[in-house]
């Protein structure tokens, strides 16, 4: 029998009466952050401080099965006996306690592949003034801000600044509530800590409506309920400050995308703050306007965007936030100069929405800007194209969000096409199969009919084209063949 497993023997007959230390907590020291239990693995120790640590093996003997057991009973039994520790969540195979300041979970077969103890203890607590805080921000803090996402990667810190703020607003006179799961949040003990009730966040929120809290801390924002109950808090007035797993203040936005509307999102949040390695690392503040998104030209492409300021830089625009055709998108503007130059359109995407649209194939389309494409038709429908007062080009603009120009196909077409090769047809069940030989395999080819161009496509590396008969381009190509006295022939795309 190893040492640590006489030591559980004696404390768990007499720990009570001579108010000896748990052995879980004899891991810890200052320095540590968390400990991690596992049969026939030495006890490991994570040390150091938020963003800053490293991982210590404690012993170089291997535990068995019998002391992890015994160290998971010992807990369970103080459990039971006293009355600073509770269970949180209590499944078969798994148990999340809160032990005074350590969360404790607790693994076993089938959910884990082994019996595992994980401990976790903060290894500081810091009030907003140990930050350092810019003045401005502590201004906005104070006075302005009342959606705030907390963000950061797992261990950055994140739960320890959103404590520090809730002692803050607690130190003010406002009533501050926290949702937690588990509740390991240590702060003043005038804030009250609630958990999930039935593990039902819409259930937790309408309570907390009925309390009418100044500011709700809601730690762990991130199931879809999550972001939808941290949305209804928020605007029904309370002031909400949301701890959000992110690599970058982005991705934390980015999240609220797709659950609540564009245009609801700087009501809901207006301040990230993005923690790494336990400090403040960026501050950015969100409004909404109406504007022609950076990078675009036409004023017709005016639309709701918003603004993600960087907020500790003169509140400097650093990202637009806007609806591109059916999708939101993120674009950074504090390089648009570049992102101008190098950025390049999805042609071919482009492309296949216009041969819908326009209900044809013959036509090119040529990249003229970040947002503008040229697309050259024939002239006789040009006219059909553009509408009435520009009525159809508007809204091509509109659908594509892009600004595009016409111009007649015969500018950019020879007739003669002393560069086109014939293309032998083969007809088959399914589909339309144009050999066009393997001096064209990988390229990108225009099909013609005479001086038309029918299609536009890449070959593949066998020489040919495969066209479903599905499509309806492959039946309008098959009509054309079937009128034109000219045969088909193929030349490489410049």
């Amino acid at each position: 029998m190893c040492f640590i497993h006489i030591i559980i023997l004696v404390e768990k007959l007499f720990y009570i009466e001579i108010n000896m230390t748990l052995t879980i907590e004899q891991f810890f020291d200052r320095h540590t952050m968390s400990v991690h239990l596992r049969e026939n693995l030495p006890p490991l120790a994570k040390k150091g401080r938020p963003g800053e640590w490293s991982l210590v093996e404690l012993s170089e003997i291997p535990l068995t099965w019998e002391d992890v057991a015994a160290i998971a009973d010992e807990i369970l039994d103080y459990v039971e006996r006293n009355d600073d520790a509770f269970i949180e969540d209590d499944w078969e195979q798994a148990r999340i306690i809160q032990l005074r300041d350590y969360r404790i979970v607790i693994t076993s077969y089938p959910f884990s592949n082994a019996l595992e103890i994980t401990a976790v203890k903060p290894t500081i607590r810091k009030t907003l003034e140990s930050y350092s805080l810019d003045p401005k921000l502590f201004q906005r803090l104070a006075n302005k801000a009342e959606g705030i996402l907390i963000a950061g990667s797992p261990g950055a810190g994140k739960s320890t600044f959103g404590a520090a703020l809730a002692d803050f607003y607690a130190s003010k006179g406002k009533i501050v509530k926290t949702i937690e799961k588990p509740r390991d949040l240590s702060v003043d003990n005038r804030i009250t800590q609630y958990q999930m009730l039935d593990d039902d966040p819409e259930k937790t929120g309408d309570i907390l409506l009925l309390m009418r809290p100044d500011y709700v801390i809601y730690d762990e924002v991130r199931k879809s309920r999550d972001f939808e109950v941290y949305s209804d808090l928020r605007l029904s007035g309370i002031g909400l400050v949301g701890v959000v797993h992110a690599t970058n203040p982005m991705d934390a936005i980015q999240r609220f995308v797709g659950r609540i509307d564009l245009g609801l999102i700087p009501s809901i949040i207006d301040t990230v703050i993005f923690i790494d390695k336990g400090e403040i690392d960026s501050v950015f503040s969100l409004k909404m306007t109406v504007k022609v998104p950076t990078g675009m030209q036409s004023n017709d492409l005016a639309r709701p965007v918003v603004v993600v300021s960087d907020f500790l830089n003169n509140d400097r625009p650093a990202y637009e936030l806007f609806s591109f055709g059916e999708q939101v998108v993120l674009v950074p503007v504090g390089t648009a100069r570049v992102a101008r130059k190098e950025r390049k359109l999805p042609i071919d995407e482009i492309r296949q929405e216009l041969e819908f649209l326009l209900e044809t194939t013959t036509f090119e389309v040529e990249q003229i800007g970040n947002s503008s494409i040229r697309v050259y038709v024939p002239s006789r429908l040009i006219p059909s194209v553009i509408g009435k007062n520009g009525s159809n080009i508007r809204e091509l603009e509109k659908y594509l969000s892009l600004s595009i120009d016409i111009e007649p196909l015969d500018l950019i077409h020879d007739a003669s096409l002393p560069d086109a090769s014939p293309v032998k047809v083969l007809d088959e069940k399914k589909h339309l199969v144009l050999d066009l030989g393997s001096n064209f395999a990988g390229r990108n080819v225009d099909i013609m009919v005479g001086p038309q161009v029918v299609f536009s496509g890449t070959v593949d590396f066998s020489g040919q084209i495969r066209l479903s008969r599905k499509k309806g381009s492959t039946k309008r190509i098959e009509k054309m063949l079937l009128k034109a006295d000219s045969p088909l022939t193929v030349r490489e795309r410049k």
